[in-house]
């Protein structure tokens, strides 16, 4: 294992994607939703959205944001996942 590897979170999963008005963040069991925090990019590197875990299940309204490609960052302590969704009309 590298020290990359450590600091991967595993266990995310966003649904549905594609996304129309909002997307459910799903948090596996063993990572703490009170230290998980959640960034969404859009596909230019801008932060469109930044919301706290509300627990293990997280839901992000994302109807005001513009159809097309986005990263979603999670972070949880020293540790983060990026995923990649889109949100068509």
């Amino acid at each position: 294992m590298t020290g990359l590897d450590e600091l991967w979170l595993e266990g995310v999963n966003v649904y549905p994607n594609p996304a129309q008005r909002q997307l459910t963040v799903a948090l596996a069991e063993g990572i703490n939703p009170v230290q998980a925090s959640m960034v969404v990019y859009s596909a230019e590197g801008r932060v469109m959205l930044e919301q706290d875990a509300e627990g293990a299940n997280t839901t992000l309204k994302v109807d005001s944001l513009p159809a097309g490609m986005y990263l979603l960052k999670v972070t949880a302590g020293d540790r983060m996942a990026t995923l990649r969704f889109q949100i068509a009309r």
